[in-house]
């Protein structure tokens, strides 16, 4: 959420890594070589055409401002920019019970590509106690989904993803409203439409 100042996101579903980003095959590591400013100058204007000539490059964005909030679904590509010097906004990552058990695997064995605390050494641990004494139900029922992933490696970021039956995109699209955080979003999508 935007205390203060603009940001400005862009996100791609599942499976449609940016021009410029390399994920691992598991999606748990991202190589991107240039900085974010850097990125947006050298290959914005290619995730455009490429969002517009493939759908499965369902990009997405819009300019936040303060008092908005956005909510990134799990496995998105996003990358966000401050637009003003004194940007500040409040973040928090969101474990649903649906991705409950990949969350306990990333804890585990990428620990090192945790961040925003300074205990990422013991966080797994932790993250399962509080689940015991909480959620004990949700911990046991996934000792199985937990080893079955061990034996087995999806080959896109989409087939680590379980199907909930419910998406937020498809939800959007039917109810025909744009995609926008605010009025300055919509604006910037109405001259992006003229000028395509």
């Amino acid at each position: 959420a935007v205390v203060r100042g603009r940001k400005r996101w862009l996100m791609l579903p599942p499976g449609c890594p940016p021009p410029g980003v390399h994920p691992s095959k598991d999606g748990g590591e991202v190589t991107q070589p240039i900085s974010l400013l850097e990125w947006f100058h050298t290959f914005y204007s290619e995730l455009k055409r490429m969002a517009r000539d493939n759908p499965a490059f369902d990009l997405k964005e819009g300019t936040c401002g303060p008092g908005d909030a956005v909510f990134v679904p799990c496995g998105w590509w996003h990358c966000v920019i401050n637009l003003d010097e004194d940007t500040i906004a409040v973040t928090q990552n969101y474990c649903s019970e649906t991705h409950v058990h990949g969350v306990r695997r990333f804890l585990r064995e990428k620990r090192e590509h945790v961040s925003g605390t300074l205990e990422k050494d013991t966080l797994a641990e932790r993250f399962d106690s509080v689940l015991s004494s909480k959620r004990p139900d949700l911990l046991s029922s996934g000792t199985e989904q937990t080893q079955a992933a061990d034996s087995t490696e999806p080959t896109t970021a989409a087939e680590q993803l379980p199907s909930t039956g419910f998406s937020f995109w498809d939800h959007l699209r039917s109810t025909g409203k744009s995609l926008a955080f605010n009025q300055a979003a919509t604006d910037d999508n109405k001259e992006d439409s003229t000028q395509a």
